[in-house]
């Protein structure tokens, strides 16, 4: 729910509270702490998660974004609920005790500012899932010309930098929806390193990663390899039960929502939620799984604009290099609970090997050679200037350089995987933890370890998963998927399975259109080509004035803005969205401006 912002001036503290207001527009101002002496200030917008509220003594302000939870509960005498969490983390800290890699369960971003010297020290989850931003000027021609924050725009903004724009993280988002870490849509606001501890006192910076994803031999059988992360999956979900009591669970009609419900005890009583277009199939499918686990379930429907009325609001909670149209369950008021919420996101791309390079034959994965990896994206219809087309090359290449040091055989699995930020579906976590007190056992330090020691190999076709998760499957093994497969069974039975559904369900599709039969949008996420096609989305990809598209212009150049107008002409829905979401950014900065 937190975001902040950090100045080593505290003649900041205004411009601070202004910036971080103008991008959370769900809070008041009521809801935004301010804090300052001699080491500078701090600003807060947002309520703290439950058991994390912001501490402070008489030398130390601690701050934790994100859900942090101890990941040994014995150490906290059985996980009691009165358990001082700040004040246990503050003790590790300073007492150089803390294990970041194994101490917490969750995404987190942990800042740490020490009264008495001054320093700083911001501490980043292993992938990234709560990501951090820092900004060294010296326009102020002083040495306390020092910004960090949580939110990218923010930081720009309080910085005075949001005009400076990063025209090549722009086409390269345009082209890829993603931006290279540690790139932002600024060019003096970078991404801070991944599980990683910052430190910053008297304006130098030191660096210190306690993990990288480093390839190492196996040394596990793929039973030991299973077991472990059924293990993690378990103990993680029990312990965010543990500290919060009745959970919300996101469930679709797929397999990850599913084994997180199953995992929960059920000696509380919890809520599942599934946001759909209508009454449809993977409705029906996840409120047979929460019968089946004893958990009352609430169907959340949507309109064809959905998205598009909550646009504005969720570029800025979104931030302006991670594409909104993630932001699934922005914008509905009777949703903003009082229950903590759980979900099953990021088991793909850790568990599944959703990003390792394989093709499919009747839908069962096999690997094959790095020679083959391409970028995902729409870049073969997007070519942008020679010099842009080359620097957003050049960032590639070196981010691959320093993964393949990492990692010389999956060093493109992890492309998209080390920093998550490079994953643009992680953008759905980014706005459900400002929304509501939201937790992703998936996307966790031990989940990203294991996933770093196994093989792709044995991650792909949901091998690893499915033997890990069977156990948390057996109650639900006659339920299917949403595509139609049986989770419980392992791919040799399923890859036909699904191949045999695709061909079915695409038959009576072309019947139903040719009988003029009503075709109902049976999955989790709306048709997007229907969502670019309504007069609201027309209505905000055009510009409304000529000083407004002149404005759009001067900020990015003639080049730029012809790519995001053609991209908004595109008919692929998501460069149409990817466009849209350049010129609501482009808005949100000239309606500052002009104030």
């Amino acid at each position: 729910m937190v975001d902040y912002l950090y100045s080593r001036n505290t003649e900041d503290a205004s411009s601070l509270k202004n910036a971080l207001l103008y991008f959370r527009e769900d809070c008041t101002e009521t809801e935004c702490n301010v804090s300052t002496g001699s080491w500078g200030c701090l600003v807060t917008v947002g309520k703290p998660y439950p058991h994390v509220p912001q501490y402070e003594d008489s030398q130390y302000i601690l701050l934790v974004l994100g859900g942090a939870l101890p990941a040994d509960v014995s150490t906290i005498e059985q996980g009691r609920n009165d358990f001082d969490i700040p004040q246990w983390l503050l003790a590790q800290m300073t007492t150089g005790k803390i294990n970041w890699q194994n101490d917490l369960f969750g995404a987190f971003q942990v800042v740490l500012i020490d009264k008495v010297s001054g320093q700083l020290t911001v501490t980043t989850d292993i992938a990234s899932f709560v990501p951090g931003y820092f900004i060294l000027t010296d326009e102020k021609k002083s040495s306390n010309s020092v910004f960090y924050g949580s939110h990218a725009d923010a930081v720009a903004l309080a910085a005075g930098v949001n005009s400076a724009i990063d025209k090549t993280s722009i086409a390269e988002f345009l082209v890829y929806q993603t931006t290279t870490y540690p790139y932002t849509f600024y060019q003096t606001v970078h991404q801070l390193p991944p599980a990683c501890i910052t430190t910053c006192a008297a304006g130098n910076v030191s660096y210190q990663h306690y993990w990288q994803p480093v390839e190492k031999k196996k040394h596990h059988s793929v039973q030991e390899e299973a077991s472990q992360l059924r293990n993690i999956i378990a103990r993680h979900v029990q312990a965010i039960e543990q500290f919060n009591g009745p959970l919300t669970i996101f469930m679709s009609g797929g397999e990850d929502s599913r084994v997180v419900i199953s995992a929960l005890p059920k000696t509380k009583k919890h809520q599942a939620v599934t946001l759909s277009d209508s009454y449809n199939r993977e409705a029906k499918i996840a409120q047979k799984v929460s019968a089946i686990n004893t958990v009352d379930w609430q169907l959340v429907t949507r309109s064809v604009s959905h998205y598009l009325d909550h646009a504005r609001r969720s570029v800025k909670l979104s931030e302006s290099h991670n594409l909104f149209y993630h932001a699934h369950f922005h914008g509905f008021t009777d949703l903003e609970y009082k229950k903590p919420v759980i979900g099953g996101l990021m088991a793909d791309a850790f568990c599944k090997g959703s990003h390792a390079m394989y093709k499919r034959v009747y839908n069962i994965a096999t690997e094959r050679l790095l020679e083959n990896w391409v970028y995902i994206g729409t870049s073969k219809k997007y070519p942008v200037s020679s010099d842009l087309n080359i620097k957003a090359s050049q960032r590639r290449e070196q981010r691959n350089n320093d993964l393949k040091e990492m990692r010389p055989v999956s060093w493109a699995e992890w492309h998209s995987l080390y920093p998550a930020t490079m994953n643009t579906n992680v953008t759905n976590y980014f706005v459900n933890r400002r929304l509501y007190f939201s937790y992703e056992p998936f996307a966790d330090a031990q989940v990203v370890t294991w996933s770093a020691s196994v093989n792709a190999h044995d991650k792909i076709n949901r091998k690893l998963f499915h033997l890990a998760m069977k156990p948390l499957l057996e109650s639900t093994r006659f339920i299917r998927h949403g595509k139609g497969i049986f989770p419980y069974w392992g791919t040799w039975f399923n890859g036909p399975l699904l191949t045999v559904v695709l061909f079915a369900r695409k038959v009576i599709l072309k019947l139903k259109k040719k009988l003029n039969i009503p075709v109902v949008n049976e999955g989790a996420w709306p048709i997007w080509k229907e969502v670019v096609g309504t007069a609201k989305f027309q209505e905000l990809s055009s510009f409304q004035s000529p000083s407004e598209r002149q404005h759009a212009e001067n900020l990015l150049g003639g080049e730029l803005l012809d790519l995001v107008e053609k991209s908004m002409r595109d008919k692929d829905p998501v460069q149409a969205l990817a466009g849209l979401q350049i010129k609501l950014w482009v808005e949100s900065i000239e309606q500052k401006c002009s104030k």
